[in-house]
């Protein structure tokens, strides 16, 4: 055989071995979009992405969706009971984490919205330890008995960090800051005391002066 025959011979085994790993390859990418649209028949099948994020993260994830508290909203705006109702229908998933995170429920708003005396010791229980932000505004006295709703809040009071006082007359605010001046706050970090006329109150409560 001549050096020109070798040539050409290796040529062809070289074309042969083309052929088959361009066979190869084409049967790859076959199997390749077989198994890619299995994986999205099983994804679809499976429960939606969120459901699979870790009940901490998705709890989380809940908690930033509500409404903010803050000292200087009207808390009317916040309606977190109907808020946190509404989020519990999205699916039981949602419903169990949202009963068992503590941290959901640490807003307390009290403003004449659908919170019951039964619902506000509900809530204080669901909210474990974790501190409180407490709204209270007048529209409230139409809907609880003052006593009540006191009595289910008050004992809480160690672990209110945040409290705002709104809309309110004088003798009802008086009513209230009496029934706080024997109590200890360790947690207190802010409050808001207005009246209903828009001014803050013009003497600092007892329970706020430094022992």
């Amino acid at each position: 055989m001549t050096e020109l025959d070798e040539a050409r011979a290796e040529l062809g085994r070289l074309e042969g071995v083309e052929r088959t790993l361009i066979k190869q390859l084409l049967e790859i990418r076959a199997a390749i979009k077989t198994q890619e649209s299995k994986i999205d028949e099983l994804v679809k099948k499976g429960p939606p992405a969120i459901n699979r994020l870790p009940v901490e993260l998705l709890a989380r994830i809940i908690f930033q969706s509500l409404p903010n508290y803050d000292d200087y909203c009207e808390s009317k705006e916040l309606r977190l009971v109907n808020r946190r109702s509404n989020l519990s229908t999205v699916s039981r998933l949602w419903r169990n984490v949202i009963l068992n995170a503590s941290i959901i429920w640490r807003d307390v708003v009290l403003d004449g919205g659908p919170l019951t005396v039964a619902l506000l010791k509900t809530q204080l229980i669901r909210s474990g330890n974790v501190p409180l932000n407490v709204s209270i505004t007048d529209a409230v006295y139409y809907e609880l008995q003052t006593p009540s709703w006191l009595n289910v809040l008050l004992p809480a009071a160690d672990r209110w960090q945040c409290l705002h006082i709104g809309e309110l007359p004088y003798e009802r605010m008086d009513e209230i800051l009496e029934a706080l001046e024997s109590l200890k706050f360790p947690s207190l970090k802010d409050v808001s005391i207005y009246a209903l006329d828009g001014r803050s109150s013009s003497a600092c409560p007892r329970f706020l002066s430094p022992s």
